[in-house]
């Protein structure tokens, strides 16, 4: 089975980690949209199988052997499977991107929240980002959803404060002090 013209034409080497992330975002993606569970399943266990991959890079065509290798794996699956390991983007994932803002996978990077929650926020209560879910946490709007307890709320909160005061020290060059000198902040070289 050939893969995706642009990619034949480019010998690249595939990134394993990189390849494996990708399909779990494809899996998490159509799990939120209520995509066929076959599919999303099929998409989590390539994505395993990848990741068991003992190398950081492979050979473009040595990893089309390997996905073509792997039982289970029919011809569509494998064709969007080498299309993502190659940089290109089949129509599975420009149809996604049409689906879904761009911010709503942003929401299964916090803990607590897979794809059956963020289907929830997104389809309960309209929220695609995590500004939103942190007005409506804060709102206690959370709560009318099943599984999104008190605690649960709490513990979002605290982590998006976390990562807004991690980021912001990752990206703060400067600060003001008190007296109107600049400084760096603490463990911050130049």
């Amino acid at each position: 089975m050939p893969i995706p013209e642009r990619a034949s034409t480019e010998k690249r080497e595939v990134d394993i980690t990189e390849t494996a992330r990708q399909l779990d975002i494809v899996a998490d993606l159509l799990t939120i949209e209520g995509g066929d569970a076959v599919l999303c399943q099929c998409y989590r266990r390539v994505a395993a199988r990848v990741r068991e991959m003992n190398a950081g890079t492979i050979d473009g065509d040595a990893f089309e052997a390997a996905i073509l290798a792997m039982p289970g794996i029919g011809p569509n699956a494998a064709a969007k499977i080498l299309a993502i390991a190659h940089g290109c983007h089949p129509n599975l994932l420009d149809v996604i991107g049409e689906i879904f803002p761009q911010k709503l996978a942003s929401l299964l990077l916090l803990p607590g929240l897979g794809p059956r929650r963020v289907n929830l926020l997104y389809i309960e209560l309209g929220i695609d980002s995590i500004e939103q879910l942190e007005a409506a946490a804060a709102a206690g709007k959370l709560q009318s959803l099943p599984g999104f307890g008190p605690a649960l709320q709490q513990r979002l909160l605290v982590t998006i404060e976390q990562r807004k005061k991690n980021a912001a020290e990752r990206y703060c060059v400067i600060n003001a002090s008190p007296g109107g000198a600049l400084r760096r902040p603490a463990g911050v070289a130049l």
